[in-house]
C-alpha cells in the first residue's frame, strides 16, 4: 500500500515521512513510452533497502513498480499474483503476506553491475573504434550517481549508494539472472537461533 514516502539523511536514517501520492509522468513523456511505473525506495525502519513491493494501490487505482513495468514489457507478459507469488513470463517470485519480495543485493553496486559515466560514454561514442554492440541485449538504466542528486540510499552492503541499485537488483531478478530471497521456515530459523545462542 502507498502510505508514506521516507526522507533519509546521509546515514540512511529516516528524517521525515510524507504522504505518498503517485504522480504520473508528464503528458509528453506518457506519449513517448509504452509503460511507466513507480519509483519507491521502501526502506525498512533502520533506513536499509531490503524489500520491494511490485504494485502499490490506493483509492485512486493500482500502479506497478518501474522494474515490474519494464520487465513486463521486455518479456511481453502480463504479471499476475496468487498465493504462490508474482508470476511473470516463466518466473514465480516469492512474496510475503504484505506483497513484498526480499531483495538479494549480493554485494555493493559496483561489484554487481557495470557502470559507466555519461562523459565516458559520449567520449567512447565519438571514437571511430567504438563498439556499436556494447549495449546489445542489455538493459541500460540511466541514473544520477553524484551524492548531490539526493538519491542516495543504504543497503545491507553500503551505507551510501545511488538509489538506482534497487531497480537494477529488481530487474536482474525479474528477468532471470538474479534472485529474490526467501524467508527461512520458522522451525529452521528457531533452530539456527538456538544453535547460535
Amino acid at each position: 500500500p502507498l502510505t508514506r514516502l521516507d526522507r533519509h539523511d546521509a546515514t540512511g536514517a529516516v528524517t521525515r515521512q510524507l504522504t505518498l501520492r503517485p504522480q504520473p509522468p508528464s503528458p509528453l513523456l506518457q506519449r513517448a513510452v509504452t509503460r511507466w511505473g513507480l519509483l519507491n525506495a521502501e526502506a525498512d525502519d533502520d533506513g536499509l533497502l531490503r524489500r520491494t513491493h511490485f504494485v502499490a494501490a490506493d483509492e485512486q487505482g493500482a500502479w506497478p513498480s518501474l522494474s515490474l513495468a519494464v520487465a513486463s514489457a521486455l518479456t511481453k507478459s502480463t504479471p499476475t499474483f496468487d498465493a504462490d507469488g508474482l508470476h511473470l513470463a516463466d518466473r514465480t517470485i516469492p512474496i510475503d503476506a504484505t506483497g513484498a519480495a526480499r531483495l538479494d543485493f549480493g554485494g555493493p553496486l559496483q561489484a554487481s553491475f557495470d557502470t559507466l559515466s555519461l562523459v565516458s560514454l559520449i567520449d567512447d561514442l565519438s571514437k571511430p573504434t567504438h563498439d556499436p554492440t556494447r549495449f546489445a541485449n542489455r538493459v541500460v538504466i540511466l541514473a544520477g550517481f553524484a551524492l548531490g542528486t539526493a538519491d542516495v540510499r543504504a543497503t545491507p552492503f553500503e551505507r551510501q549508494t545511488p538509489g538506482v541499485v534497487k531497480h537494477a537488483i529488481e530487474l536482474e531478478a525479474l528477468l532471470g539472472d538474479g534472485r529474490f530471497l526467501r524467508a527461512a521456515p520458522r522451525a529452521l530459523a528457531a533452530f539456527l537461533a538456538m544453535l547460535l545462542a
